[in-house]
């Protein structure tokens, strides 16, 4: 099989092959194994509690709005803060899950506090659902004011933050702007696909929103970690002790990987704009290592993205229908690889 040169949102390079011996999922270094992931996810999230599940991002979605008490919520509206394609998706979960939701204009970002405050007040929502950074456009959303403002009323926040680069992220704290907060080790840790983690600010007895609705349910998990430390179910080990050590690594060396990601995107988007692309999320791309590129006229960019698979590249595509292609830069890609990539597409538009 050919090597496929990835720059995906996710999955994305990564150390490649895995020739670890399997672990029992059943023993005490299984338990110590997923003790200390839980353990440095804490540190980087500000954590009080962590749900480690062998899953992708939305299937964790998934389980934590089935595990949501209806009785609490069904009857009141769960607000979700539009940002794009991936906001929509997170609609279609929670409204095929049985509750009624609404859309908040992307405005409120731009609130001041005065303005949250008075929204806030009178807000008949008591969940809201937002995302840190919307992977079809490439765009971050900070929230740190609106979570201030909004826990003074007992008003509580949910962010997808899967496709947030969190090594650019100064502190460790994303979780004091949150009540939850939903990552992946695909595309916040440089990793393999095949674990989703849903941090919290408190511990998860001290939410009044859950209940066991089903059998597969934040519940269910957190009786077992109770209990024995374990899973409800048999699970990769070893694909978590490869994940576990791109997080320890992530942790330790934020400051390496922005410099090696910065290098690199400042290669390729010095050639994109020789080429005439424009490069569409301009804000906040010196702490983002997605970048979305609006192709110029003439190139279609669904036809480019099917060209550079053919050889073995492969990029995001157009999710915000702009004649866009999406391209995430990891820590594991190289400066050959993207020089590849800018020498391709020029080869495309040549012929």
């Amino acid at each position: 099989m050919k090597k496929q040169i990835l720059f995906t949102p996710g999955p994305q390079a990564n150390h490649g092959e895995m020739t670890r011996e399997n672990i029992f999922h059943r023993s005490q270094q299984s338990v110590e194994l997923l003790n200390k992931t839980r353990d440095i996810l804490k540190k980087i999230f500000g954590s009080e509690y962590v749900f480690a599940v062998p899953s992708s991002a939305l299937e964790l979605m998934n389980i934590f709005v089935t595990s949501l008490n209806k009785d609490l919520l069904l009857n009141k509206k769960i607000a979700v803060i539009w940002s794009g394609y991936w906001s929509d998706k997170i609609i279609k979960v929670l409204t095929d899950n049985g509750f009624i939701v609404d859309e908040i204009s992307e405005d409120i970002r731009s609130y001041n506090e005065d303005q949250l405050e008075e929204y806030f007040k009178t807000t008949k929502y008591d969940l809201f659902f937002g995302l840190v950074c919307e992977t079809s456009n490439g765009k971050l959303y900070e929230y740190e004011t609106i979570y201030k403002v909004m826990k003074k009323y007992n008003k509580l926040l949910f962010l997808d933050a899967v496709s947030y680069a969190i090594f650019y992220r100064k502190n460790n704290d994303l979780n004091q702007h949150a009540d939850f907060v939903l990552m992946s080790s695909a595309k916040n840790f440089l990793s393999s696909p095949g674990f989703a983690f849903l941090t919290m600010r408190k511990n998860y007895t001290d939410y009044e929103i859950f209940a066991k609705n089903t059998y597969l349910s934040l519940d269910l998990y957190w009786h077992y970690e109770q209990e024995s430390g374990q899973l409800p179910h048999t699970f990769h080990t070893v694909l978590l002790s490869y994940i576990y050590e791109d997080l320890l690594f992530t942790y330790m060396n934020k400051k390496e990987i922005c410099q090696k990601i910065d290098k690199l995107k400042s290669i390729v988007d010095t050639q994109m704009k020789e080429i005439g692309f424009e490069l569409y999320n301009k804000e906040n791309w010196d702490v983002n290592n997605l970048s979305v590129y609006v192709c110029s006229d003439g190139i279609d960019a669904t036809k480019l993205i099917k060209y550079l698979e053919q050889h073995d590249i492969c990029v995001g595509s157009d999710m915000a229908k702009i004649n866009s292609f999406r391209l995430c830069i990891s820590y594991k890609n190289t400066e050959e690889e993207i020089n590849l990539l800018c020498k391709l597409i020029k080869d495309y538009i040549n012929n």
